[in-house]
Order: C-alpha cells, then sequence, then structure tokens
C-alpha cells in the first residue's frame, strides 16, 4: 500500500526507530537520573493542531500520573497474542499507537534492547516495519515488563493518564464531512 510508507520507506522507518536512539543518549549522558520516569511522545503528536482535535494551549502542563513501575504501551486495537507477526506485517495491522510511551528508565535500557532485537529479527527475515510493529515484538517476547493500556484515540495516552483537561474540538475535514467529539 503506497499510503503506508511502513511497508516501503526505509528512511520513514530509521527516523520513527530513532526514538530509541534519543532516550538512550538521554540516559546515556545523564541528563536524568536512574529513578526518573521518561515519556515519549511523537513530534506530530497533535498534528501541529491541524486535527482540531485539542487545543495546543492544553500541552502546557506538567504531566503528572501514578505509572506503574512497567513499560506503559498504549493501543490501537486489542491485542491478539494468536496472530504471528509475519501476519500483521503482511497485512499491515496496527495493535499498538507508537505516539506514546511510559517506563522508568531502568526499563527503558530493557525496552530499547528489545527493540533493537525486534528490528534485526524482522530484517533478518527481509522484512520491515515501524516503530508500532516493533513494539508489539518487544511485548510479545517479555509481555511481563509491560502494561497495556486499551485506549480509544490517538491522544487517550495523555487525556485519561494526567491530562483530562484536554478539550476536544470536533474536525472537520476538506470534504465538509463533519465529525463527532470521540
Amino acid at each position: 500500500d503506497i499510503k503506508r510508507p511502513e511497508s516501503w520507506n526505509v528512511d520513514y522507518n530509521y527516523v520513527v526507530m530513532l526514538k530509541w536512539y534519543c532516550i538512550e543518549d538521554v540516559i546515556s549522558k545523564k541528563y536524568i537520573n536512574n529513578n526518573s520516569m521518561i515519556a515519549w511522545l511523537d513530534f506530530g503528536f497533535n498534528h501541529g493542531g491541524k486535527d482540531g482535535l485539542i487545543n495546543e494551549e492544553d500541552f502546557n502542563f506538567l504531566w503528572e500520573y501514578n505509572f506503574s513501575n512497567k513499560i506503559h504501551l498504549f493501543t490501537h486495537q486489542k491485542i491478539d497474542i494468536n496472530i504471528p507477526i509475519f501476519e500483521i506485517v503482511r497485512n499491515m495491522d496496527v495493535y499498538i499507537r507508537g505516539n506514546i510511551m511510559v517506563a522508568y528508565v531502568d526499563l527503558w535500557r530493557d525496552f530499547i534492547l528489545l527493540a533493537k532485537e525486534s528490528m534485526l529479527s524482522l530484517l533478518r527475515c527481509g522484512l520491515c516495519d515501524d516503530d508500532q510493529t516493533i513494539e508489539l515484538m518487544a511485548y510479545y517476547e517479555r509481555p511481563e515488563l509491560f502494561e497495556i493500556h486499551d485506549v480509544d484515540t490517538w491522544y487517550d495516552g495523555l487525556k485519561l493518564f494526567g491530562g483530562e483537561h484536554f478539550i476536544e474540538r470536533k474536525k472537520e475535514y476538506k470534504k465538509n464531512k463533519k465529525y463527532k467529539l470521540y
């Protein structure tokens, strides 16, 4: 599917995989202490305000939530552990939302190693995919390290976990098609 760059664009996959490099860089340069929690939010998290779903000003807050000592991932759809990764890649199914990840430093180190091994496993089979499948593979490998949160939208990882103040707005598409609030 030409509209899905994770299936054909190595540069796209490289860029989305850099999130683990960025986190590792922060940890290795000791910008934070070892008992800190780190959250990754994709740079385009609110799609530059173009989606109109959340007010840009809502992001100006100190995000505090009492997450457990696990790697926190947020779903796009319920995970079915009976579906092999090969089928997920082939069908381009998405189970994990790659836009948000939360964990303490010690678990990020484990997550980074799992992500690297997952990526290499795909490459050894001649396959590629983006961060969402890599995160799912890491979860399959060590589920005890993870806490999976079933959410309905791409921003629920914030809204339902400390960002309750977010105000959702209606979205209007170019074809004058109006969508309800999520």
